[in-house]
């Protein structure tokens, strides 16, 4: 349920990497689309996300990449990954994992789900 309700907000805001990121402007004009950022995200991948919803999710982060220019130089988004289920696993580092759009959506589509119940973030 909670990934149509983001991606509609996401849709009615225009663009949700904008809305987020543009808030924060305070000593700089706002430029829609130009933004510098680094965003690690923390996924489940356990059985408390339905296989579907996992893809969902994955759809997701392509779809809100989209709007950033992906890349390690000023006014570009970097992105990291790690999942978390039975064990954690990290996806690349900033620059390796999002270097460009083309290998974020390969690593969005590498991350693993991991069929099991435990959600394991200790070890």
């Amino acid at each position: 349920m909670f990934v149509p309700v983001v991606v509609l907000l996401a849709t009615l805001g225009g663009s949700l990497a904008q809305v987020l990121t543009n808030q924060s402007c305070v000593g700089q004009p706002c430029i829609l689309g130009n933004s510098f950022v680094d965003i690690a995200l923390v996924i489940d991948t356990s059985t408390s996300i339905d296989r579907p919803y996992f893809i969902a999710i994955q759809q997701f982060i392509k779809l809100w990449a989209s709007d950033y220019t992906i890349g390690a130089a000023t006014n570009q988004v970097q992105f990291a990954f790690v999942t978390y289920g039975t064990w954690g696993i990290s996806y690349g580092t900033f620059s390796t994992a999002s270097d460009a759009i083309n290998t974020l959506n390969s690593v969005v589509d590498d991350l693993a789900y991991q069929a099991q119940p435990n959600r394991n973030l200790y070890e």
